[in-house]
Formats: structure tokens, sequence, C-alpha cells
């Protein structure tokens, strides 16, 4: 069992049944079929992302939270990644930090109850999406 996590590039969404169905239909074009590399955005948010959590090329880096290759994760403007569940607290919050700063849109797609407590953007700050 994992914690799934969304990060993309595009409008910001004003609910998370919005920010699923954009993440969807990005994925349907991005992840569903052969990867295209990753935009500049999301090319320094994975590079910045590999500097705190650096993977070999079997990708089994001790302290690594990710149960597939966070690199291979990213394809055109979106990355959909599965965090270990012992991990997810805390990579939820760095991949969180990390794609607000490089403008990106992330989201924790999990039931409720499951969340990691951190709100979206369009959650703290609703005069972002007016």
């Amino acid at each position: 069992m994992g914690h799934r996590l969304h990060v993309w590039e595009g409008p910001m969404p004003h609910s998370d049944l919005e920010a699923h169905r954009h993440f969807v239909r990005l994925a349907d074009t991005y992840l569903g079929g052969p990867p295209t590399p990753p935009t500049e955005k999301m090319a320094a948010f994975v590079a910045e992302l590999q500097s705190i959590w650096p993977e070999t090329p079997d990708h089994r880096v001790p302290g690594c939270p990710w149960k597939w290759s966070a690199v291979d994760a990213a394809s055109g403007p979106v990355w959909d990644c599965e965090s270990v569940f012992s991990e997810w607290r805390i990579a939820t919050a760095v991949v969180a930090a990390l794609a607000e700063k490089h403008g990106l849109i992330w989201h924790d797609p999990q039931y409720p109850e499951l969340k990691a407590g951190i709100r979206p953007i369009w959650d703290r700050h609703p005069s972002v999406v007016a």
C-alpha cells in the first residue's frame, strides 16, 4: 500500500474534484502512452526532488520514499508517483512545497481520512482561482 501524489502544469483548479479531473485528462494524454520529455518546469521540479532523494539505476537508495522511479514518473507537464506508506507524510510535504516553488499544481488524491493534511493552494488562498 502506498500514497499517490500528482503534480502538473496548468490552470489552478477550484476544488479537489476539478483537480482530479484535470489530472486524469493530462494522465490520459501523457502517462497513458509513450513517455514525453518533461517540460522545463517539470524537469526542474524532478531535479530538485532528486537532490533530496537521489536514485540509483536500480532505484533502491536507502531512505528514498518512492515505490518506483520519481524521474520516470514525469512525462510532459505531469508527474505521478507513489510513496511507500511509511514515508507518505514526509513525501507529501516535500512534493507540495517543491511543486508550489516551481509554479506547479499538486494534488493528494487519497480519501479525506488518508490525506496528509496539507491544504492545496486553491483551498488556502481562494483569491488565486478567482
